[in-house]
């Protein structure tokens, strides 16, 4: 008999964009390469929708109109949920000024519009493979920490027992 492969969830990536079209486009391009995508137009009520979804990525625009995505970054960052999720800044912004800002707040890159799609997925992919692993190794340290603290109250109880023993009764 045959091992069945386990499902593997698709990454769920939040897109906010005030351009309908560019909505569309990324959300084509991402669904395509097997993405869950949920889009948030204008970034509007961004926050809420990050904890509806709780997503794997966000992929944020920085000139909308009613909101300001280097302010929507900051906020994201500076709440302890979501300081993991990896944010890609997408901007027709110049990428000079554009990419010290994202970066310094927080954003793990920055896509410059146009951009080209096998790059943009290459990131994308970048991104949540580097979350992942990081996920991991928090869990791998989780795990080692716990090993260490049973070990400690061990050792603890050994001490308390041996003490109150006279040498030659413990061996």
């Amino acid at each position: 008999m045959t091992a069945v492969p386990a499902v593997v969830p698709a990454s769920k990536i939040v897109v906010a964009d005030d351009d309908t079209a560019m909505l569309h486009t990324l959300t084509y391009i991402l669904k395509g390469k097997g993405y869950d995508v949920v889009t948030v137009p204008g970034g509007e009520n961004l926050v809420a929708r990050l904890e509806e979804e709780h997503p794997d990525l966000l992929m944020l625009d920085i000139m909308m109109p009613k909101v300001d995505g280097l302010e929507l970054l900051d906020r994201i960052k500076h709440d302890a949920r979501w300081q993991d999720l990896p944010v890609l800044m997408v901007s027709s912004m110049p990428p000079e000024d554009a990419t010290i800002r994202s970066l310094g707040l927080g954003a793990a890159d920055f896509i410059p519009k146009p951009f080209r799609v096998g790059e943009l997925v290459a990131r994308v992919e970048a991104r949540l493979q580097q979350s992942r692993d990081t996920l991991r190794m928090r869990d791998e340290v989780r795990v080692k920490s716990e090993e260490a603290r049973i070990r400690t109250e061990m050792v603890d109880i050994l001490r308390e027992v041996t003490d109150s023993l006279k040498p030659e009764e413990i061996y």
